[in-house]
């Protein structure tokens, strides 16, 4: 310590952490993230794989953000009961690697963003022998056609009574079939197409 300076300033006020916290990019954490995940693969470490796969998973939940200016132009509001008032929310997302428990990538997108929009967005730091899975939150003409232009293998779960197909199928009492989709017609609609070109 200098000679004469107090102890105090020597001290970081909330104040000041929180503005320069401020300057972090998101972005930078994104990057270092990505940046580990390839040194790993590039590395020595033998991945855990399931049949050949890196066995992974997306997934999205909607999140609460903090009360800012800034946060809510960006996330916009969503309503909440007449007691609550509104709150801010944004949708995150995330690309797990399941057996190796490794985040490949993620994200916090604005509320109204979807999470299939966030699983394309991440299906661009897929490898060659990912097995992917989904819940039912992303069942989607687009998304399937998406992924077979790709050569990503999936897997995703669908709900027994949302298509004629699986209804015949859980009816049939087989444990497995080999059945073919058909786009219905909002999903052949151009503006449904434009992800997949």
């Amino acid at each position: 310590m200098i000679q004469g300076e107090k102890e105090a300033s020597k001290v970081i006020t909330k104040s000041a952490f929180f503005q320069a916290r401020k300057q972090l990019s998101h972005i930078a954490f994104q990057t270092l993230n990505h940046q580990l995940v390839k040194q790993t693969h590039h590395s020595d470490w033998q991945p855990k794989l399931w049949k050949g796969f890196r066995l992974c998973a997306i997934n999205g939940t909607s999140i609460r953000l903090p009360n800012e200016a800034d946060i809510i132009e960006y996330f916009g509001v969503q309503k909440g009961r007449v007691e609550q008032g509104q709150c801010i929310m944004g949708m995150a997302s995330v690309f797990y690697g399941i057996l190796n428990k490794i985040v490949i990538d993620s994200g916090i997108h604005p509320r109204a963003t979807s999470e299939r929009q966030c699983a394309e967005d991440h299906l661009a730091f897929s490898q060659e022998n990912d097995l992917v899975l989904f819940d039912r939150g992303y069942v989607a003409f687009w998304l399937y056609a998406y992924l077979l232009k790709q050569n990503i293998k999936f897997c995703v779960r669908a709900k027994t009574n949302q298509d004629l197909l699986i209804k015949d199928f859980v009816k049939s009492g087989k444990r497995e079939a080999v059945v073919t989709f058909h786009p219905n017609k909002p999903s052949i609609k151009p503006e449904s197409v434009t992800s997949i070109l």
